[in-house]
Parts: structure tokens; C-alpha cells; sequence
């Protein structure tokens, strides 16, 4: 099951909480004179069946599909994967700003992000070091 939490300072501006699944979480918010959808993920692990994680992010693909294009959507929680550093073959959906290797799990996040035409966030600016 997936849980978020939310500042009651900020409580007010949702319009929408629904349950897209087992794992995954939506919460439709007013932000100034936009709307954004927040899509709280718990993606199935790496030692799960690929038919399990193919269900997941085709359920995932269907739900985003549904929103309207002129809405905000973000991605929240943990999505089980790697994307690595590289961004061969992701050039529209990976900003190459990231560390690591990518493993099959990751690629599926970049190939839906890619057919949803979002990119990953975090990696699409140079990181900061502290």
C-alpha cells in the first residue's frame, strides 16, 4: 500500500486523492493557475517476475495516459530501478546528470517516461555537491 504525507499548509489546495492501485497513489493539486498530478509509486522490485513489473508500468502508461496533456504530472516514491549515467538512447528523457550503472529495471522507467514524453527528474541539471 502506498501512503503519502502532505503539509496541512498546503492541504487546501487538493482537489483529488485516488487510488490508481495497490501501488500507486494520485493526488490532484491546484498549483497557482495550474493542476498537478502527483503519482506516489512503489514500483515492484528487482527480484519480482517481469510480468508483475510489465503490469505495473503498463497500469502506470494507461493512468498518466488518461490525464490531460495540459495538466503537470510528477512521479513520487520509489520506482526499483537504476537509470545510470548514460543517456544513450534517452536523450529527450534523461539529462545524463546521474551516477551509476543502468540496470533492465531502469530502462523500463525511461522507455515509459519516453512514451509518456516526461522526463526523469533530478538528472537534467548538474548535481551539487555538498
Amino acid at each position: 500500500m502506498v501512503t503519502t504525507l502532505l503539509r496541512q499548509s498546503i492541504s487546501t489546495a487538493v482537489l483529488l486523492v485516488s487510488k490508481g492501485s495497490e501501488r500507486v497513489l494520485v493526488l490532484k493539486m491546484v498549483l497557482g493557475d495550474c493542476l498537478l498530478n502527483v503519482l506516489t509509486v512503489y514500483a515492484p522490485h528487482s527480484g519480482k517476475q517481469d510480468e508483475e513489473k510489465e503490469r505495473f508500468w503498463n497500469g502506470v502508461f494507461r493512468l498518466v495516459s488518461c490525464i490531460c496533456q495540459n495538466e503537470i504530472v510528477m512521479f513520487a516514491g520509489d520506482m526499483n530501478g537504476h537509470i545510470g549515467s548514460s543517456n544513450v538512447g534517452y536523450g529527450g528523457t534523461h539529462g545524463g546528470f546521474w551516477y551509476g550503472c543502468r540496470n533492465a529495471d531502469g530502462s523500463r522507467i525511461l522507455e515509459v517516461a519516453g512514451g509518456l514524453g516526461i522526463q526523469a527528474g533530478n538528472i537534467c541539471g548538474s548535481s551539487v555537491k555538498s
